[in-house]
């Protein structure tokens, strides 16, 4: 049997609602850690043409440096699309059961109708833009039209062109 290679790929995009303020922890090396959940909706007609909605909720953890200014600025309600990888582990309970997880760790998030931005978050946004140098206004001559010239062939039929010799268009 011929070995399956498989790509290797491991992206998620999702679009949704915040269900909680991202919490700032630190992992184990000392680095910020943000904790939140996200509420996607996925409305659908089902088989009898009746309206449906399908909701899922889940984990995002961010501990990227550049991600944090975002999470900072974030609150409970914001709708974001967030571009990440999934990510699993598990831990051991208190009553001695394992349990399972599986989050996006995220990579880049975009907020989408945040009405509220901490000024520390303006002011890290402000440093990142930088102005293009001073240009001196070129103006623009237009380009010229360029009609192309169509030259027709007359073909003359045989018995293999089906018709298409004296097709109009």
């Amino acid at each position: 049997m011929a070995e399956v290679i498989l790509p290797d790929l491991n992206n998620v995009v999702i679009t949704g609602a915040l269900t909680t303020t991202p919490k700032a922890t630190t992992d184990g090396e000392g680095m910020g850690v943000y904790h939140f959940q996200v509420l996607s909706t996925r409305k659908y007609l089902d088989n009898t043409g009746r309206r449906r909605e399908s909701i899922c909720s889940v984990g995002v953890k961010i501990h990227d440096n550049a991600a944090e200014p975002a999470a900072a600025a974030l609150a409970k309600g914001d709708v974001v699309m967030i571009e990440g990888e999934l990510q699993n582990y598990s831990f051991q309970r208190p009553d001695g059961s394992k349990s399972y997880v599986v989050e996006i760790l995220a990579h880049r998030i975009q907020p989408l109708n945040v009405t509220h931005l901490p000024q520390k978050v303006e002011r890290a946004a402000s440093r990142e833009i930088k102005a293009p140098p001073e240009a001196t206004p070129v103006e623009k001559q237009p380009e010229p039209i360029i009609k192309p010239k169509i030259e027709y062939q007359v073909v003359e039929p045989t018995d293999f062109d089906f018709g298409f010799q004296t097709l109009r268009l």
